[in-house]
């Protein structure tokens, strides 16, 4: 797995806006659990980290509005963060923070940004499930660097993953990088769980396949429709073998 591979996560916070104006505390993981992208948190795997820089829905292109910490108690990984209450845009974050936790049922989720350093992960069973383990390294130190942390809306990007990092700003090669990374690390997420399954005589499930076959012919079609074909200048019995063997070779390769 490459460890420059950027990786999201976002968490419904235990949020609590502590006394001094401007700071907060929230829980961003519970170890030694399943979290709902499959997940199990290894105690060690966040470790001790500071210097977070806190962000508004992962946009990069804008001065973060505050900063934190990352730190374990108990069974619980902590975000402790402190907005810069003298930038308008750091205070009006706080002023609906506030608002929205004295105001009813609360729209704010939290994320953060992340990659993985190269042992910081291992693939495994918890409670019948296959799983992903994020651990501590060999040498004890944090599985992954925790890039930033960042205020997100209920219902906006759900899940987690590259588009819930793009900026309008972005631009189209830097996303293309982004998301071939994590099509990469997917793949060999992949690839690990599958192995895993079938030391049971599994395999991945049809649902799953359905959707790596939608993400596969959504780019060939990109493919497709942009690149010329050197066989549309052939004649038309050697075009149709070329074109017969390009298809016996895409069908080899498919799952």
């Amino acid at each position: 797995m490459s460890t420059k591979t950027l990786e999201t996560k976002r968490f419904s916070p235990e949020l609590k806006l502590t006394d001094e104006e401007g700071t907060f505390r929230a829980v961003i993981a519970t170890l030694n659990v399943e979290d709902s992208d499959g997940d199990v948190t290894l105690p060690g795997f966040f470790g001790d980290q500071d210097n977070i820089p806190i962000l508004v829905g992962h946009d990069w292109m804008k001065l973060p509005v505050g900063k934190g910490k990352i730190f374990e108690e108990k069974n619980k990984a902590i975000l402790e963060g402190k907005l810069n209450l003298a930038d308008p845009q750091a205070k009006s974050v706080y002023e609906w923070l506030k608002f929205d936790f004295e105001n009813g049922e609360p729209a704010q989720d939290f994320s953060y940004g992340y990659t993985l350093r190269g042992d910081g992960w291992k693939p495994g069973e918890f409670r019948g499930n296959d799983v992903r383990f994020l651990q501590p390294t060999e040498d004890g130190k944090p599985g992954a660097t925790v890039h930033e942390a960042s205020l997100v809306l209920v219902g906006a990007g759900e899940g987690t993953g590259t588009q819930s990092v793009k900026s309008q700003e972005m631009k189209f090669a830097k996303h293309v990088e982004t998301v071939l990374a994590a099509v990469g690390e997917f793949a060999e997420r992949a690839r690990s769980l599958a192995d895993l399954r079938a030391k049971s005589d599994r395999t991945l499930s049809d649902e799953n396949l359905e959707k790596i076959r939608k993400l596969r012919d959504e780019l060939d079609a990109i493919v497709v429709e942009h690149s010329p074909d050197p066989a549309d200048d052939l004649p038309s019995e050697e075009r149709f073998e070329t074109l017969m063997a390009q298809t016996e070779a895409r069908i080899a390769g498919r799952f």
